[in-house]
C-alpha cells in the first residue's frame, strides 16, 4: 500500500489539528516539518505508517504531544519530558528572559576581576525545577557571554523522578556552568551555612499555583496526563509560594546583608492576592508584577536588598 504524505494528511488532519499531525509525522519519519510540507509525495514505510496511526489515536485521547514523543522544545533547546513533570510552557520562556536581565544587572555591580575584594559566587536556585528546563536554558544562554562571574547553581524538586529527569537533560545539554540537582522540599536541601558564601541569591520558582476551581476547568490534556501535585496548591493557589517566602524570610533574618532576588510564576488573578502575603512575610521587600508573552500577568519579582 502506498502511504504518501498527501494521502495520509487528507485522512487524518480532520482528527487532530494539522500542527499536531505534522509534529507526529516529523517524529515518525525523522524528517523536518518543512521537508514534509514541501514533499507531499514522500512515502512512509508500512511500519512508520502504522506507528503514526497509533500515535494519532493517542493524541485523539488528549495525550500531550510532548509525552507522546518524549521531547519538548523550550527557549530553543530540546528537553526530554515524561509524565512525572509538567510539560514546559511557552509563556514560561519569559521567566528565562527576566532572570537573565536580573543577573546582568547584578553582575554589573560586582567587583571587577582586578579588584582586591574577594569575589563570591552568585547563587542561582531553581525551586520546583521539574525537567530542569528553566535553569538549564539560563545556563546554556549564559555560555554565549564572556563571563568571569562565578555561579553556584541548584535545581531543587520534591520529586525524585523529576530530579532524575533534570539530571538526564543536564547530561544531554552539558552546560559549562554546572548545576546540582537535589531532591528537596523547597530550599531545605541547601544548608543555611552555605548562604554565607554567596554574593547574592537569585531564586526562581515555578511552584504549584492553581486553585482547585481553576484546575477543575483545565482541559483533559492537563488533568489526565500531568501530575496534579505539580499544579494545585491550597490557599487559593498561594500555599507553596507562602511557604517558600517564609523560608526566605528566615534566611534573610540570618543574613541581613545578603541580597535576594526572587522570581515566581503565578496565576494572573493572584496579583490581587499576593501583595498582602508578600508584605506580611517580607515587609522590607519591594515587588512588581510582570507579563508573559500573551500580555497576562504571570510573574512577580521580589527584591530583598540590604
Amino acid at each position: 500500500m502506498k502511504h504518501q504524505i498527501q494521502d495520509i494528511a487528507s485522512l487524518h488532519t480532520s482528527s487532530i489539528p494539522p500542527e499536531d499531525f505534522f509534529l507526529l509525522l516529523s517524529f515518525v519519519s525523522r524528517k523536518s516539518k518543512e521537508y514534509l510540507i514541501a514533499h507531499p509525495e514522500h512515502r512512509l514505510s508500512e511500519i512508520a505508517y502504522h506507528t503514526l496511526v497509533s500515535l494519532i489515536r493517542r493524541r485523539m485521547n488528549h495525550e500531550p504531544i510532548a509525552f507522546i514523543t518524549g521531547h519538548k522544545e523550550f527557549y530553543g533547546f530540546d528537553f526530554s519530558v515524561d509524565r512525572t513533570t509538567l510539560v514546559p510552557r511557552p509563556e514560561t520562556e519569559s521567566l528565562v528572559e527576566l532572570v537573565l536581565e536580573d543577573l546582568d544587572r547584578h553582575i554589573g555591580r560586582l567587583p571587577s576581576r582586578h579588584s582586591s575584594i574577594p569575589r563570591k559566587p552568585l547563587a542561582l536556585i531553581d525551586v520546583g525545577t521539574g525537567s530542569g528546563n528553566i535553569l538549564l536554558s539560563i545556563l546554556k544562554t549564559l555560555e554565549k557571554k564572556s563571563l568571569s562571574t562565578k555561579f553556584s547553581c541548584f535545581g531543587l524538586d520534591i520529586s525524585s523522578e523529576a530530579i532524575a529527569l533534570a539530571k538526564k537533560n543536564a547530561r544531554a545539554l552539558h552546560p559549562l556552568i554546572r548545576a546540582r540537582f537535589l531532591q528537596s522540599d523547597l530550599l531545605r536541601a541547601i544548608p543555611f551555612r552555605t548562604f554565607d558564601r554567596f554574593a547574592s541569591v537569585h531564586i526562581l520558582a515555578n511552584l504549584p499555583y492553581l486553585k482547585k476551581e481553576l484546575y477543575r476547568r483545565c482541559p483533559p490534556d492537563v488533568k489526565e496526563y500531568e501530575p496534579e501535585t505539580a499544579l494545585v496548591s491550597e490557599a487559593q493557589g498561594c500555599a507553596h509560594m507562602e511557604r517558600l517566602l517564609g523560608e526566605i524570610a528566615v534566611l534573610h533574618s540570618i543574613f541581613p546583608e545578603l541580597p535576594f532576588d526572587i522570581w515566581l510564576e503565578i496565576s494572573p488573578e493572584q496579583t490581587t492576592l499576593l501583595p498582602k502575603r508578600i508584605r506580611r512575610l517580607l515587609p522590607a521587600s519591594q515587588f512588581d508584577f510582570q507579563k508573559d508573552l500573551t500580555q497576562r500577568y504571570r510573574f512577580v519579582h521580589i527584591a530583598l536588598h540590604a
